[in-house]
């Protein structure tokens, strides 16, 4: 008998310490907003009751479980794994439908929820007022009391998360007026014709968060362990400020990262379900949630110099040409060139955004990022934005022309704060590293590598899921060793950026053989993307045949080669020409069809 006890305790510390040593359980999440009871009172964020009660039912009856706040952190901890199929189920804003319509059913049902609610809101419906609510002023009757906060708090089944105290609105960014989130928002004050410095930004998130963190604490008694970030938008700033706070899980709107670990709750991505959606295409959504990270690259080339011009009216007609085009593309990405070059030798002479080092020739690339990742949705129903990636130099910046500040920095020091000021102004999803070439930095070093490595920390900071791309022109050669230079200069950039843009040539023969290359490499076609020229810079710039393109893009496709792009793209002449080159290039599943 005690040999049996002793067995058995050692069999328990032995499974206790593997399960220990292993924390990464995976869950899902998914994300609602309001409940209506008919499809005649149906929004934009909406979902019916009887359509709630399918989706309950459904998550019920295809084994998926349904996981409270504390279970995904007694998982994270090693005290309790996770079961299959984990699922966090979440509603947005503190709608007053969550207590009248949600809470009965998932008493129901027996399935824990998290519930983010915004102080300030409530603290209007207690008060009898409006609020702003995006563009438009609502009644603060369509949320829950505080009083109702405490009685689902109290209930065990459900956890009150941050939603913020007053930041979930837009203000201003750019000097063009556009209104972005407010919490990883750079104020620009029209008055004043200036921008919040960094202090001052930090300091109104640290004071919005906190309020709310207290506020919250005094109604219910309990302090929110999870925040959910206003229009799913944060940064490293915020997360930092929220971790102070005693935040432990902070939950974003990502939805091409729904499938989540328990390794990593920073940015716990949703699958946000909107009524515009089948719940056939919804439930497939939530079924293939582990494959949405291997989506193809498709992007093309723009050129800001193009887009610009001294009259604010005429860039205004120029950008909704091009958000015309890129809605007929669809496609997932559009790599931006933000820097302008009159001399046309890859220097970047003066920027299209605020920055604190180079001239700026007109700040109008927060503007058009935003105009375009709000848009142009090229898959209605994965609500899926044409992404912008801003193209610039890694190191060939010109700064004998002066800038704002900074004069006494070293190059290197200022090319990062170039970098920082980016990714801080702008709303992007990833940097296209060009060029690169300087006295002392070649291209495909080690210490170039050191850099760009250092360049992304920066601008991390502001954009954490940002996505970077390495620029690279391979020109053959019939040198001993260039093979070898090649396949190891690949190497170190799958080691070190998410992707590689590789310049393709002009014929068909060279192209397949490049291919023939990258594959030799196991992250080869998962990471290259393959740049399509689209003029003949042999010739005088002179536009390639838009069959001869659609070929190109066919006979990669043919050889497994998943993501590519066109370089350069002119939107005023239609070249290379879209109702052609759309069949290759295009992510829908028939866009050869008018």
């Amino acid at each position: 008998m005690v040999y049996f006890l002793g067995w058995l305790f050692l069999s328990v510390v032995s499974v206790s310490s593997v399960f220990a040593n292993n924390t990464n359980c995976n869950f899902i999440a998914i994300a609602y907003h309001d409940v209506v009871w008919s499809s005649e009172q149906s929004n934009s964020d909406s979902v019916t009751r009887s359509d709630l009660v399918g989706h309950f039912q459904w998550l019920k009856e295809n084994g998926y479980h349904p996981v409270s706040v504390s279970d995904i952190l007694k998982a994270q901890a090693g005290e309790k794994p996770l079961p299959d199929k984990a699922i966090l189920i979440t509603f947005d804003d503190g709608y007053a439908s969550f207590y009248t319509v949600v809470f009965p059913l998932l008493k129901a049902f027996n399935f824990p929820a998290v519930a983010a609610v915004v102080g300030s809101w409530i603290d209007a419906k207690e008060q009898h007022k409006t609020i702003a609510y995006g563009s438009e002023m609502i009644s603060a009757e369509n949320f829950m009391t505080w009083k109702e906060i405490k009685e689902v708090s109290d209930s065990g089944l459900v956890d009150i998360a941050s939603h913020s105290f007053a930041s979930h609105l837009g203000i201003t960014a750019n000097p063009q007026g556009t209104g972005q989130a407010a919490l990883v928002t750079r104020f620009y004050d029209m008055q004043k014709g200036q921008y919040e410095s960094f202090d001052t930004y930090k300091n109104r998130v640290q004071k919005d968060l906190a309020t709310n963190n207290d506020h919250i604490f005094n109604k219910i008694g309990k302090r929110p362990r999870v925040i959910v970030w206003p229009y799913g938008r944060y940064n490293k700033i915020c997360l930092g400020i929220a971790k102070s706070i005693g935040i432990k899980i902070s939950i974003t709107l990502d939805d091409e990262k729904y499938s989540n670990s328990t390794a990593d709750l920073d940015a716990v991505g949703r699958c946000y379900y909107t009524p515009d959606e089948t719940f056939s295409a919804y439930i497939m959504r939530l079924e293939n949630s582990k494959k949405r990270n291997n989506a193809a690259l498709r992007a093309v080339r723009i050129d800001l110099d193009k887009i610009y011009d001294p009259d604010p009216k005429k860039i205004e007609e120029n950008l909704s040409r091009l958000i015309d085009r890129l809605y007929k593309y669809q496609i997932s990405a559009v790599f931006i060139k933000a820097f302008s070059n009159t001399q046309e030798n890859g220097h970047a002479e003066s920027l299209y955004f605020h920055n604190r080092h180079l001239p700026i020739k007109s700040d109008i690339f927060n503007r058009i990022c935003w105009q375009i990742t709000t848009r142009v949705c090229w898959q209605l129903d994965t609500h899926s934005y044409t992404q912008v990636y801003a193209w610039l130099p890694m190191a060939a910046f010109d700064f004998k022309g002066g800038g704002s500040s900074g004069k006494s920095l070293s190059s290197r020091q200022k090319i990062l704060e170039i970098y920082e000021d980016l990714a801080f102004n702008n709303s992007i999803a990833g940097i296209v590293l060009d060029d690169g070439m300087s006295s002392d930095l070649d291209n495909w070093s080690p210490a170039a590598i050191d850099f760009t490595k250092e360049i992304m920390q920066k601008a991390k900071v502001f954009r954490p899921a940002l996505k970077v791309v390495r620029g690279f022109s391979y020109v053959p050669t019939s040198e001993p060793g260039s093979e070898a230079w090649f396949a190891q200069t690949l190497q170190s950039y799958f080691d070190a950026y998410d992707y590689v843009a590789l310049m393709t040539m002009p014929s068909s023969s060279g192209l397949l053989e490049l291919v023939d290359e990258v594959k030799k490499n196991p992250s080869g076609i998962k990471k290259t993307i393959f740049e399509i020229q689209t003029i003949d810079r042999s010739d005088n710039d002179v536009p390639l045949d838009s069959g001869v393109i659609l070929k190109q893009m066919r006979s990669l496709s043919a050889q497994g080669v998943r993501h590519f792009s066109l370089y350069p793209d002119d939107f005023f002449n239609d070249q290379p020409e879209i109702a052609v080159v759309r069949e290759g290039i295009s992510l829908q599943e028939y866009p050869y069809l008018p």
